[in-house]
């Protein structure tokens, strides 16, 4: 009676596993049923010839099927087929296919429904899709989701797709492709894939979205994952990461993260109208925690308009306004307006990537030419009287920016300039032959040297770090004969200027007011008729005002002091310079000094006043007379033909 209830249990078990067991023959009876029917109505001709045209129906092509293989007992693999494109009704799309599965559901194997198959894969197919349009075409051949006799879906397994986007000359290329396209409401589709981009794009994406084919719209949501623009696709944008939505012909952009020619950027924004006229509008930055740069973009070719703001370290450093059009693949700048200050004009090549522009205001002239996927700049300055640290120049310059090429992780940009100019005129004595190079980074300007022929070299460097800029140059002189300067200088000089000069300018402190600090030797001197042996010159201020101290001109045994100021600002910048003996006594105000060497005097003259006369003499009160001129006793200073002191 103890072993009653196990037996019992026992009893029970049994059932459930001859239940079980039943159950399982009957599972595998019904399935070889099915699989024995599914297998003899795929065998029939018919079945052949249906999935022949309903193939070659949805591509506008004839099929010819050579293989058809029942896998399980809900799968057909159609392998081996002939694509040829329909020559009466030719398509705009080309297509390949290798293999091509149709499956079944259960409930279409239990009613022997199994002439439509509930979605179809096509495996490794190739379409070439032309540019006119989002290809709502293909789609709407496929007969998705429309009336009973319909495939309920369709899916792609590795597939390759050729996109022409003849607007842009360019192809978008898609490799294995992953995903469904299924139908859903009335002429509705939705798309859900992955694939590789080539062509007009690299990287990789993710589809999601809804097509209705009747209203042809779409509306499609983009994953970027670590996308770069193809090599004939001027866009310098690299590693783009975000979301993006496609919307009939517009595009959105939402917060799009990218690194252009090495930097972090953050792009927003939209394209509008792509197919006709369209619209760009931009909101970029660059930098992650504290953007150094950023700006707004909008250029609209219905309008032909365009407006936008550059900000740098948080200000609106250049606002600017003007027209824009399209001449093929060529955009022109009409009209540029920039800061309400310059005038400008310019293009830019889509094709090619090349653009240039160029700004005016009165005289003053720059043009810029570059390519948008590069970083080498050739631009050509035209100045005309621009005043460069208080003093008046006029220059034509050719300067050319190159980047170093440095691993993406620094991200600091840095270019080598080169410099050099047709004409340089600099307080209206002009320079020739000045030329040079430098370093540019975001921190300023360093290793600028620039030199005039063999005789003047100057130093420097430009710090960005705080406003006003900080500079510091150093001209050396190395022997520059000072009786050229006659041959080109504007400004007043004496009618005989002559010595070989030696000597070094600094200038150091903020880039619009430095302090300027000179030392100067002159030998063999020549200053009108006063020829000296040796001159020591040294000034410092602020420009253009050129204070002098500790300044001398020997001759012989005598010293003559140089005191005063150089104004540069002036028409004569000699104007407050003055020469004194040793006892103090002025006797040169003004330009020009002239020495009667034969006679021991000293003749002091300056444009727009009289010639003066000096000599030294006694305390007599008498007038200076022909005949005693030559007595070396007498101790007295004569200013004029008549006047002493």
């Amino acid at each position: 009676m103890k072993n009653h209830p196990d037996a019992k249990r026992n009893h029970r078990w049994g059932y459930f596993r001859l239940a079980l067991l039943s159950f399982g023959l009957c599972v595998v009876v019904i399935f070889a049923i099915l699989h024995f029917v599914f297998n003899a109505h795929v065998a029939r001709a018919d079945f052949k010839s249906f999935a022949e045209s309903k193939i070659g129906e949805a591509f506008k092509a004839k099929v010819h099927i050579r293989s058809v293989q029942a896998s399980f007992f809900n799968e057909v693999a159609f392998t081996d087929l002939d694509v040829e494109p329909d020559t009466l009704k030719p398509s705009p799309y080309r297509v390949r296919i290798q293999k091509v599965v149709f499956h079944y559901n259960l409930w279409q194997l239990l009613t022997r429904n199994i002439k439509m198959p509930s979605s179809v894969v096509l495996d490794a197919p190739e379409i070439a899709i032309p540019g006119e349009g989002f290809p709502y075409g293909i789609l709407d051949r496929l007969s998705l989701g429309q009336g009973d006799a319909s495939i309920a879906g369709l899916e792609m397994d590795n597939g390759f797709i050729r996109y022409e986007i003849p607007n842009l000359q360019a192809v978008l290329e898609l490799r294995g492709v992953r995903g469904s396209f299924k139908p859903y409401g009335v002429g509705k589709l939705r798309l859900d894939f992955h694939a590789y981009v080539s062509g007009f794009a690299n990287g990789e994406v993710d589809v999601q979205g809804d097509v209705d084919l009747i209203q042809k719209t779409h509306d499609l949501r983009l994953d970027l994952h670590s996308v770069d623009f193809g090599s004939k696709i001027p866009i310098p944008l690299e590693t783009l990461v975000g979301k993006m939505r496609w919307v009939n012909d517009n595009f959105f952009f939402d917060e799009i993260q990218a690194v252009i020619h090495g930097w972090d950027v953050e792009i927003r924004g939209s394209l509008e109208r792509l197919v006709q006229s369209p619209a760009l509008t931009l909101h970029w930055q660059v930098g992650e925690r504290k953007p150094s740069v950023r700006g707004n973009f909008r250029a609209d070719l219905a309008s032909q308009s365009m407006h936008g703001e550059i900000y740098v370290k948080g200000q609106p450093d250049f606002i600017f306004d003007g027209k824009v059009r399209q001449e093929d693949m060529r955009y022109v700048f009409d009209a540029l307006r920039v800061n309400d200050d310059y005038d400008g004009q310019g293009w830019f090549d889509f094709k090619s990537g090349d653009y240039r522009l160029k700004f005016e205001k009165e005289r003053q002239s720059v043009s810029i030419v570059s390519n948008l996927n590069g970083l080498d700049f050739e631009m050509n300055l035209n100045l005309n009287h621009v005043k460069l640290y208080g003093v008046d120049l006029v220059t034509s310059a050719r300067i050319r920016l190159m980047p170093y090429r440095k691993p993406l992780k620094k991200k600091v940009w840095k270019f080598k300039g080169a410099f050099a100019t047709d004409y340089f005129i600099l307080e209206y004595i002009p320079f020739y032959d000045f030329k040079g190079e430098f370093e540019i980074t975001p921190d300023g300007i360093r290793n600028f040297n620039g030199s005039w022929g063999n005789v003047f070299n100057m130093l420097g460097t430009v710090s960005f770090r705080k406003q006003p800029f900080e500079s510091k140059f150093m001209l050396n002189v190395n022997g520059f004969d000072l009786g050229n300067v006659q041959t080109f200088a504007s400004k007043p000089l004496p009618k005989a200027l002559g010595g070989i000069l030696e000597g070094k300018l600094k200038l150091d402190g903020p880039l619009n007011h430095p302090e300027v600090v000179g030392h100067f030797t002159i030998r063999n001197g020549i200053l009108g008729r006063l020829e000296y042996d040796r001159g020591y010159i040294q000034l410092r201020g602020i420009a253009p005002y050129l204070r002098l101290y500790d300044s001398k001109i020997l001759k012989g045994r005598t010293t003559f002091s140089l005191e005063g100021a150089i104004d540069m600002s002036l028409a004569n910048m000699f104007h407050g310079v003055e020469i004194r003996k040793p006892d103090k006594y002025v006797i040169w105000k003004g330009w020009e000094a002239n020495t009667n060497q034969g006679e021991g005097d000293v003749e002091v003259g300056r444009p727009l006043l009289p010639t003066f006369s000096l000599r030294a003499g006694g305390n007599s009160s008498e007038n200076i007379a022909p005949d005693n001129k030559d007595k070396e006793d007498d101790k007295y200073l004569v200013v004029g033909p008549k006047f002493k002191f």
